[in-house]
């Protein structure tokens, strides 16, 4: 053998045994970004503008800290839904879409969507509003095509084997009003509290009533319907965003939203079901727009002790050609059993859509999704007992809103 390769042979040596070495000291472990145990919650973020929208999902390890980013992150989940409102539960995204004519069962692993399973489905043309009968037994509630009809589905979500009919409520008593419309939706005790409302041909303003259907469960039969004509409209759609709760002593509280039945004069008011019985407080009412240089309720999640955060919206110009559906608003917290506006949270403006699903509640605080104007939204920290604010989680730039916070865990 030359000299030049005795020379060649022990660099190469000298370079192999440096790279095993190194491969020693350093070894390679999963990402620990990768690892979906990690991830706690979803966050759903809308890029471009309607109808050229692309909605994706990004996991989230924590809402106290850190930075969200869609660069090299992220699910496009815009081939199985059309907008924000999906329904999730334990980390599962539930969607019918009426393009496909399917309901579908989702969860998001790694930055991967994964399709469960999908059926078809025709027992509601319009999906509004859900509640949960139990962890395996979700409840659906729409209209028919002709809007004047209230279906409903129930969905075993296990293997999605769906059911459904129809609740005959009573008609419209006015032919003016003739477009029924879905609002909140809760269970209590074996009787499911349905709200909605009668709607008119646009542009007009719909029935002033609240209505609120008392249905049996499991049977599914109409046992009264409730009314008050001090407002209209009781909230919903609740797959976007929640506008009722059940507290610590089973009362049930909803609010109004004449907006989402087109009135965008009329004022948001609170109500109360006390436990036991099946009737409107007539001792309760919270007129909040009246305390709110009047300002509507878009969402309202309970936090607590009787305290609720409030989503307020703030009037728009409507010659705006995005009116409809692009509202700035704000957050408040009101004391539901004291009828009583506490306090606007020290936040920006929110310019996000109409309809947010904007708060996690959990371990007794609250963490509330804010779009901010300069398009770097964060989640807040605000913890009730001593009324602190908490700049958390940042979203990087990249996006045009942020439309959902969801906890998985």
């Amino acid at each position: 053998m030359t000299k030049l390769k005795l020379i060649w042979s022990a660099m190469g040596l000298v370079l192999l045994m440096s790279v095993l070495t190194a491969c020693e000291k350093k070894p390679v472990y999963p990402k620990e970004e990768e690892n979906p145990a990690d991830k706690k919650y979803g966050a759903m973020i809308m890029l471009g503008a309607w109808p050229n929208t692309a909605y994706y999902i990004l996991e989230l390890a924590s809402l106290k800290e850190g930075k969200a980013d869609l660069n090299g992150h992220g699910v496009n989940v815009t081939t199985i839904v059309q907008d924000q409102g999906v329904i999730q539960r334990g980390g599962y995204y539930y969607y019918h879409n009426t393009q496909s004519g399917r309901l579908g069962k989702y969860h998001i692993s790694n930055d991967r969507l994964i399709t469960d399973k999908e059926v078809p489905f025709s027992q509601i043309a319009s999906v509004s509003s859900h509640l949960w009968i139990n962890d395996e037994t979700l409840l659906l509630f729409g209209v028919n095509g002709d809007q004047n009809q209230l279906q409903y589905a129930e969905v075993k979500v296990d293997g999605l084997q769906v059911s459904g009919g129809v609740i005959p409520i009573p008609p419209s008593p006015d032919e003016t009003y003739k477009n029924l419309g879905i609002g909140f939706a809760e269970f209590r005790d074996g009787k499911i509290f349905l709200g909605y409302g009668h709607g008119a041909e646009w542009p007009g303003t719909p029935l002033p009533k609240v209505l609120v259907a008392v249905i049996d469960y499991p049977s599914m039969e109409l046992s009264k319907t409730l009314e008050d004509s001090r407002s209209k409209w009781p909230g919903g759609p609740t797959r976007y965003t929640p506008t009722s709760f059940v507290d610590e002593k089973n009362d049930i509280y909803f609010n109004t939203a004449p907006d989402n039945g087109s009135d965008y004069d009329a004022g948001s008011a609170i109500y109360r079901i006390k436990s036991g019985s099946d009737e409107l407080d007539p001792n309760y009412y919270f007129d909040f727009s009246s305390k709110a240089n009047g300002h509507t309720i878009q969402a309202m999640w309970y936090i607590g002790n009787g305290e609720a955060i409030v989503r307020a919206r703030i009037p728009s110009d409507r010659n705006k050609p995005d009116f409809y559906y692009k509202w700035d608003s704000y957050f408040v917290i009101v004391n539901v059993n004291k009828g009583e506006v506490v306090k606007k949270l020290d936040l920006s403006t929110d310019i996000g859509e109409v309809f947010v699903q904007a708060v996690v509640v959990e371990n007794e605080k609250a963490y509330i999704m804010l779009n901010d104007a300069d398009k770097k939204g964060y989640m807040w920290e605000y913890d009730p007992a001593n009324g602190k604010l908490t700049k958390g989680l940042e979203f990087a730039e990249g996006y045009d809103y942020l439309l959902r916070i969801d906890k998985w865990k």
